[in-house]
């Protein structure tokens, strides 16, 4: 399953992919500050585009609700590089590291520690103790530096995506677009022909120079062909693993391409299982959220009562355990004069509503969550995909609305939390019922959460993320 490392041939620090991957200030590459490169380059728009860029907001893409039906019609004309593994479903290599033995690897036993640490708070909190919350990192952590550098020598990077909504709007076209704004140049490349978009190597072809391609989320049919594109012009290549055990079995590969140089990841804990299995040319970068105006929003008040619990749940949360979950909290709940609001995906159920920017936020940040006072996120069950595997969206999505939010403890949310010492965490659930209590009888705590999870929320940010990418792949291709 190892790709063969070319990184070597591009100078590029071992030192710099340790664990933790939260960028030293000791780092042999150079950097000065976006003003500074501006003011020394006027003409740097001009000299430094590698690519012909086309921002989102010009995409033959924009606006379009469902590109997958237009596409549809275009099936019997389409004609792939690639197919879908002949290797029985269950026998494929990759999926070892969605069975992976968590007690292997030494980031697991976070989540026991910081459940143990929510349940003394909540003792605490049950003996009418006053507790306080900080929104500062814990010992043995440490917060992300907020800093305005950059790389003195911009990167071009094209990221290919298999659908313009979800995961392909948030870690492609979103990130391109900061980037481009940061200096750098990205262009995004939509893996699936059809009329809105018949030739998936076009943006790539008017590249001068490429640098790095990042494949959200692999597809075996339509990225081959791009990824050959992509060697062919010496650049290294990247998956974004996101939320890949629990992808479309067609997407499940028996193994990776060798031409892959790395992935980039979502917790600590999937860093140690790919080093593990040979992939250690590889990032932490979390997902972000999709708030960009979550800076603006002012605290929840310490005299508002709870009067709406949100949930966010899956599309495929259709039943199980969610349905007697939900129905154990509405019963509470009901009691109280609480209602639940529903949202599946970060979606609300129903209803439809206009698009007020260009990414189609209105979606995902609705009237109906700024109404809402407190949140869970449950998963749709306990398999290793859903405890290890899944980015941190929908926790960080209520947080950046001030939302004080109980999540169950999967792997990446425990990590974040461990980070800024943020305790409401529950693994069954008397444990949710039991701090649903306490955020509605204790205004100050929940306003105390409500402070920590913006701060939380701020790191996150779209803004602070993209500066993930140009701090992380700075100077690769020196």
């Amino acid at each position: 399953m190892k790709p063969k490392a070319s990184l070597m041939k591009r100078g590029v620090l071992l030192s710099f992919f340790m664990f933790g991957l939260f960028y030293s200030s000791n780092t042999s590459f150079e950097h000065i500050s976006l003003e500074e490169h501006v003011k020394a380059s006027p003409d740097h728009d001009a000299r430094e585009r590698f690519c012909k860029v086309t921002p989102y907001s010009k995409s033959r893409l924009y606006k379009i609700p469902n590109v997958q039906k237009s596409i549809s019609r275009w099936k019997v004309k389409r004609a792939y590089s690639g197919e879908e593994s002949k290797v029985p479903f269950r026998k494929r290599n990759s999926l070892k590291i969605c069975s992976a033995n968590s007690t292997d690897y030494s980031m697991s036993k976070l989540r026991e520690s910081m459940h143990a640490h929510s349940r003394q708070i909540l003792k605490q909190l049950s003996y009418n103790e006053k507790v306080e919350v900080s929104p500062v990192a814990t010992p043995g952590t440490s917060l992300l530096v907020q800093s305005s550098n950059f790389c003195a020598k911009p990167i071009s990077f094209a990221f290919a995506i298999s659908s313009q909504e979800g995961s392909g709007k948030i870690r492609g076209f979103m990130i391109a677009d900061e980037l481009n704004k940061l200096g750098h140049t990205a262009v995004t490349v939509f893996g699936k022909e059809g009329p809105l978009w018949p030739d998936p190597l076009k943006e790539l072809r008017t590249c001068s120079t490429l640098h790095l391609c990042i494949f959200v989320k692999w597809d075996s049919r339509s990225f081959p062909r791009i990824l050959l594109e992509c060697k062919k012009r010496g650049a290294l290549a990247f998956i974004d693993l996101l939320d890949y055990c629990d992808s479309n079995r067609k997407n499940i590969v028996d193994q990776w391409p060798k031409e892959i140089d790395g992935f980039i990841l979502q917790s600590k804990f999937q860093f140690q299982v790919f080093q593990s299995v040979g992939f250690s040319n590889s990032v932490v970068i979390r997902h972000h959220h999709t708030n960009i105006k979550s800076e603006k929003l002012a605290l929840r008040s310490e005299n508002h009562a709870v009067k709406t619990i949100g949930f966010t749940g899956s599309r495929k949360n259709s039943g199980g355990i969610i349905q007697n979950f939900l129905g154990d909290i509405e019963i509470w709940a009901s009691k109280r004069n609480i209602k639940i609001v529903q949202i599946v995906s970060n979606r609300i159920i129903a209803g439809k509503t206009k698009i007020s920017d260009i990414y189609d936020q209105n979606k995902y940040h609705t009237g109906v969550i700024e109404s809402v006072d407190v949140a869970i996120v449950w998963p749709k069950d306990f398999s290793n995909s859903e405890i290890y595997f899944k980015p941190i969206t929908r926790f960080i999505h209520w947080l950046s609305h001030g939302i004080p939010t109980i999540v169950y403890p999967t792997q990446s949310y425990i990590e974040i939390a461990e980070e800024f010492g943020y305790p409401l965490l529950a693994k069954n659930t008397t444990e949710v019922l039991e701090w649903l209590e306490v955020l509605v009888s204790n205004k100050s705590f929940r306003s105390q959460i409500s402070h920590l999870g913006l701060v939380m929320a701020e790191k996150f940010s779209l803004k602070n993320t993209v500066q993930q990418y140009s701090n992380a792949f700075c100077g690769m291709h020196d």
